[in-house]
């Protein structure tokens, strides 16, 4: 049997939602979706055979109501079919950037070494306003059939965090700094490999007299500063972001990276990672939406008639393992509800732009295992919720660079385990850069404890925040302690002067970092009142004036 040696190569090892078996045979062709793929299988002959996708009923990507599983998969192989000639373009490219980039040898497979097979993914790349941009196609490898520390080691891409990217937005609007988007073309295939991989080839392009060799695959942010001139470089596996205020010196980076790279330039930036960006210079606003996302999320799960509402969730609502299946047909109906896709597809927009549904998404995401109807309900009104609100963005309106935090707990909310929840904001320009609303790992015995748990997850992403600052050093605020407000005067005066607390030495050390923190002029602990909480959303559900106020305070705004 012949093998393709291979330098670089893309492995996949758990973006397949419905895989269950490592060894289950995953078919040539796969259609991308915006969260996750659906695993797919090709029949025939030929040289390059059509794409056919399968119907896997294990699959939480399958829809509800009136569309049955089976005609959502034939409309998927209509979306194929139809654009096949674009799919081949795309493909027969993706092979001459492999052969451009030397990313495989054939040779013969050598004695007690196995192969890996391989498929290819398809994507269609969309530009702010939902229209096509391109068609993109990868030739990945089977890498979930792989034993770690046997047939490799790790696996990393650079990924700069959401939070970064937000963070230095908001220094763009304030300090009207110049943004550009690059794009780097088969990013994967500039990879180095330790192992040795022995890959099949792809099927409909063997080599010609060589089918059955193999193939052996062998081959977040950064700054430069200067005293005038700045620039950063965030990047996210293949899309770059570049923010300066040199024109030169941006125009000087670009043609570095087309020279060393195979570079797409995207021009000035408006539309990164599924999220638009839309700028006005002269009141220098910059403001972050998902709009075109949203929609396509409403129409996927059937909610795009759905009449909005005013919260993600009900003043006084409380879900629970009580409302979970009780038997068997509780459960095969709940079967049917593509209730962990809703939850993906919500949490890809709560964690770009919307902060205001960060405590209903964590709240109906504990109950993935076995949901309800009461969670189902709870997801439907976070849907109908979005469906008022699709036009609201996330707006930075250049206004004051000093980081600002806001914690909040609510104490034992949990009604299975008596868990409190954590939840904390953080304002730089106009508009939240950082948030997290996150059941707490302990058992507060108290309101005391668990506001003081919560400052101190809190405090350890306002000394990050703070430190990103300084080494970006682009604000004269970045050496000023950050300014972080809670509404339990009980719980700072335990963190300022621990003394008079002989009730709280159980308390876990790790949580007492706080402590340290405010000691050496990190973070300055000041009180605020419950009615001016900027975090309280985060923690429990709320009256509608006062969700709207605070959401507003954090930066959403209907644009």
């Amino acid at each position: 049997m012949t093998e393709i040696e291979s330098r670089d190569i893309d492995f996949i090892e758990t973006d397949f939602p419905s895989i269950g078996d490592a060894n289950r045979d995953l078919d040539l062709y796969e259609l991308e979706e915006d969260e996750g793929t659906l695993p797919s299988s090709s029949e025939g002959g030929g040289l390059v055979p059509r794409p056919v996708i399968a119907e896997d009923s294990g699959s939480d990507l399958q829809p509800s109501g009136s569309i049955t599983l089976d005609q959502d998969s034939q409309a998927r192989r209509c979306s194929i079919h139809q654009i096949w000639d674009e799919w081949m373009t795309a493909m027969q490219e993706e092979m001459s950037s492999m052969d451009k980039n030397n990313v495989w040898e054939l040779v013969d497979l050598p004695p007690g070494h196995k192969t890996i097979g391989n498929k290819w993914v398809l994507k269609v790349k969309r530009k702010a306003d939902g229209s096509i941009d391109r068609y993109k196609a990868r030739l990945v490898a089977k890498g979930y059939t792989q034993r770690e520390g046997i047939d490799y080691e790790d696996t990393f891409s650079p990924v700069v965090r959401f939070a970064s990217i937000r963070l230095i937005l908001s220094i763009v609007a304030k300090q009207d700094l110049e943004l550009f988007q690059m794009d780097v073309k088969t990013a994967f295939l500039n990879g180095e490999l330790d192992e040795e991989i022995y890959m099949a080839q792809p099927a409909g392009f063997e080599a010609k007299g060589h089918e059955r060799k193999m193939i052996e695959e062998d081959h977040c942010m950064y700054l430069k500063r200067s005293k005038r001139s700045i620039l950063i470089l965030s990047l996210y596996v293949d899309d770059i972001l570049l923010v300066g205020n040199d024109m030169d010196s941006i125009v000087t980076t670009k043609k570095w990276l087309s020279s060393t790279f195979e570079m797409k330039d995207m021009g000035e930036a408006n539309f990164v990672l599924g999220v638009k960006i839309t700028r006005d210079r002269s009141k220098k606003l910059l403001s972050l939406s998902q709009g075109t996302y949203i929609k396509k999320i409403l129409e996927r799960f059937h909610m795009h008639n759905s009449k909005p509402i005013d919260t993600p969730m009900e003043k006084g609502c409380t879900l629970s393992l009580d409302q979970c299946p009780k038997n068997d047909e509780e459960k095969n109906q709940m079967s049917k509800v593509p209730y962990a896709s809703a939850i993906r597809s919500l949490m890809y927009a709560m964690l770009c732009t919307r902060p205001d549904i960060c405590f209903a998404v964590g709240m109906v995401s504990r109950y993935q295992s076995n949901p309800g109807p009461a969670h189902w309900r709870a997801v439907k009104r976070i849907l109908r919720y979005l469906r008022g609100t699709s036009d609201h963005a996330l707006c930075y309106h250049g206004g004051d660079l000093r980081l600002t935090g806001y914690s909040d707990a609510d104490w034992a909310s949990d009604k299975d385990e008596r868990k409190s929840t954590s939840g904390y904001a953080f304002i730089l320009g106009g508009g939240a850069v950082s948030w997290c609303s996150k059941k707490q790992s302990c058992i507060a015995l108290s309101t005391m404890e668990s506001e003081y748990v919560a400052c101190s997850a809190a405090v350890q992403e306002a000394v990050w925040l703070r430190r990103f600052l300084q080494r970006l050093g682009v604000t004269a605020h970045a050496e000023d302690a950050v300014l972080l407000y809670s509404d339990s005067t009980s719980a700072l005066a335990y963190a300022k002067d621990p003394k008079y607390h002989g009730k709280a030495k159980h308390i876990e050390l790790r949580y007492h970092y706080i402590r340290d923190m405010v000691s050496q002029g990190e973070v300055i602990l000041q009180h605020i009142s419950t009615g001016s909480m900027v975090a309280d959303p985060l923690t429990k559900p709320i009256a509608r004036d006062l969700f709207f106020s605070h959401t507003k305070s954090m930066g959403l705004r209907r644009i």
